[in-house]
C-alpha cells in the first residue's frame, strides 16, 4: 500500500484540549468513567473525520475503474457457480487428474448425494517451492464469500467515489454517526434530539453533537446537526444501528 503523507496530518490532529472535555464534563454532568469514554470517542472521532476532509478515504478515478471491472467479473463469476452441472465437475476432475505434475492441482470431491445441488469441495495443493499453500473451499462457501465480496466491492464503490472536492457538511453524518455510537455504547445514554424553536441544543446528545462538531467547523449550523441527528436516530430505531 503506498504512503500517503498526508496521513501525518491525521495522526497529528488533535482539536479538543482539556477545556473543551472540562466544558463537557461538567454542562453535562458526566461521571468520570464518562468522561473518559466520551474524550476517547471525540479524539477518535476527530482523527476519521479528518481523514475524510483530506480526501484520504476517497478512491481515485483509476480505482473505481478497477473495482467496477471487479464487480462485474465477481458477478459473472457467482451466476456461473450456479449454471455448472455436477457431471460437469467430474470431468473437470477427471481432466485434472490426467495431467498431474503441473505446479498446482485442484482437486475435487463429491458427496454420494444425488441431490441437485453439487456437494463440491475444491482443494488447491500448490508445489512446496510455493509456500506450501493449500486451501479448502465448499463451493456453496465459496459462493458466498464471493457474494459477500460482491456487495463489500460495490458499496465501496459507490460510496467513496464521485466528486473529487467535499461536498458542504458531508463528513457530518459520519462523524455524527460514530458520536451517537459512542453516546450510546461507550457513555451509555440515550442519544436523543431536542432543540428550541430558535436551534439552541436542549437534550444532551443534542448539546454535545453542536458544541464538538463546532470545534472541527464553526460554520455549522444548528439545524444541520437537527437535521442529521434526525437521520441517525431514525436509522436506530430501524434496527440498521452500526458506529
Amino acid at each position: 500500500m503506498r504512503y500517503d503523507p498526508r496521513e501525518i496530518e491525521v495522526h497529528d490532529f488533535e482539536p479538543y484540549n482539556q477545556d473543551h472535555f472540562a466544558w463537557l464534563r461538567e454542562t453535562l454532568k458526566l461521571t468520570e468513567a464518562e468522561s473518559v469514554a466520551l474524550e476517547a470517542g471525540l479524539k477518535s472521532a476527530a482523527k476519521d473525520w479528518k481523514y475524510r476532509c483530506l480526501g484520504l478515504g476517497r478512491l481515485s478515478a483509476a480505482e473505481t475503474k478497477a473495482f467496477t471491472k471487479l464487480s462485474k467479473a465477481l458477478a459473472a463469476t457467482v451466476e456461473s457457480l450456479k449454471d455448472v452441472e455436477l457431471d460437469s465437475w467430474r470431468r473437470l476432475q477427471s481432466c485434472h487428474a490426467a495431467h498431474l505434475g503441473h505446479q498446482y492441482s485442484a482437486n475435487l470431491s463429491f458427496s454420494n448425494d444425488d441431490d441437485w445441488r453439487p456437494d463440491v469441495s475444491l482443494t488447491l495443493e500448490y508445489d512446496p517451492s510455493d509456500l506450501h499453500r493449500r486451501g479448502s473451499y465448499d463451493l456453496d462457501e465459496l459462493n458466498v464469500v464471493l457474494d459477500n465480496l460482491l456487495s463489500v466491492v460495490d458499496i465501496g464503490t459507490v460510496r467513496w467515489s464521485g466528486p473529487r472536492g467535499p461536498k458542504p457538511n458531508d463528513d457530518l453524518p459520519p462523524w455524527l454517526r460514530r458520536i451517537a455510537w459512542v453516546w450510546e455504547k461507550d457513555v451509555g445514554r440515550r442519544f436523543t434530539r431536542q432543540f428550541h424553536g430558535d436551534g439552541e441544543p436542549i437534550s444532551e446528545a443534542a448539546v454535545l453533537s453542536l458544541y464538538a462538531y463546532r470545534v472541527l467547523d464553526p460554520s455549522i449550523r444548528s439545524s444541520d446537526i437537527d437535521r442529521e441527528m434526525k437521520e441517525v436516530i431514525r436509522v436506530r430505531n430501524g434496527g440498521e444501528w452500526r458506529a
